[in-house]
């Protein structure tokens, strides 16, 4: 095949203008710099089971964090993971292990996983679970034997809605450790504030752990259960001079719950520093919107 052949024209310069050089010649675009592979933490209790899903996932792309779960010990296994890695995706299977776990799997991410999208496998469909599960931003039910296509599809998804880019709610509750209310509230302000908020909650049952934790991140709520199951510790003499510490040293809002019908208790915790104090029953609705005012969020 013969090349054509065009001819180049030359015109003579103006007077007192350089002649222009040769053209450059056109660059080559840079090539667009990758995408990062999402980072997946994979728990399953079965290690061949583990090691297939591992492997699957790795050679479409993605990098995996494989982790066998020990009942006994998996939330401060689980809480030390989350603390030195950021995951865009966690995957909580009963493959291996008891299906009562994985609901408490799915909370602790929501917790403490910095936003991660979460992917439940299990071979045993309940159907009340699966319909909590489409509450709560960012999440996915699949039934195993899962398709590694799908899966991976899936992940791809989840991690690019990354809530990362989302305003931070960072929420401290001080409860009982055997408490429901924290549970209860966290859970809830998940998925009320999950689509709009980067949330992070921790449920602490010391003023000595919510101090820790207050020193080493942002914080943007406090909230207190005003119950006799919830100590301060030392050196507070109780719940409400440890509030008037917390608004001393951070300046954050202090939003207080409590079981006691007292209007001595409201009046002094108010004194104290308490941005919106709620007396059972209440409702959360109530809350929501002390939450919305303080927080400044529409």
């Amino acid at each position: 095949m013969f090349r054509a052949m065009t001819a180049k024209i030359f015109k003579f310069p103006a007077r007192g203008k350089k002649p222009a050089g040769p053209e450059k010649p056109a660059t080559a675009e840079k090539p667009a710099r990758a995408a990062r592979p999402p980072e997946v933490l994979l728990v399953v209790g079965q290690d061949e089971v583990r090691d297939v899903l591992a492997e699957g996932l790795v050679a479409s792309g993605i990098k995996v964090t494989p982790h066998k779960l020990d009942p006994r010990y998996y939330p401060a296994e689980l809480l030390g993971l989350f603390e030195k890695n950021r995951f865009d995706v966690v995957i909580p299977t009963n493959l291996g292990i008891p299906f009562v776990y994985v609901p408490d799997l799915v909370s602790l991410t929501q917790k403490f996983g910095k936003g991660a999208g979460i992917v439940v496998i299990s071979g045993w469909v309940q159907d009340d679970f699966v319909a909590e599960l489409a509450k709560i931003p960012r999440t996915a039910f699949l039934e195993a034997p899962v398709d590694l296509p799908a899966l991976a599809a899936k992940i791809r998804e989840l991690a690019g809605r990354s809530t990362s880019s989302l305003p931070r709610l960072n929420v401290l509750f001080g409860d009982g450790k055997d408490n429901a209310v924290s549970e209860l509230i966290l859970d809830w302000i998940v998925a009320r504030y999950g689509k709009i908020r980067n949330v992070r909650g921790h449920r602490l049952s010391s003023g000595v752990e919510i101090l820790r934790i207050a020193a080493s991140e942002p914080v943007d709520l406090f909230f207190i259960n005003l119950t006799p199951l919830w100590s301060v510790g030392a050196p507070f003499r109780d719940q409400i001079e440890f509030v008037r510490h917390l608004k001393r040293k951070y300046g954050k809002p202090v939003i207080m719950v409590t079981g006691f019908i007292d209007p001595e208790l409201r009046v002094l915790a108010l004194a104290a520093g308490v941005d919106a104090y709620f007396a059972h029953p209440y409702q959360l609705e109530e809350i929501e919107a002390a939450m919305n005012k303080l927080l400044n969020i529409e």
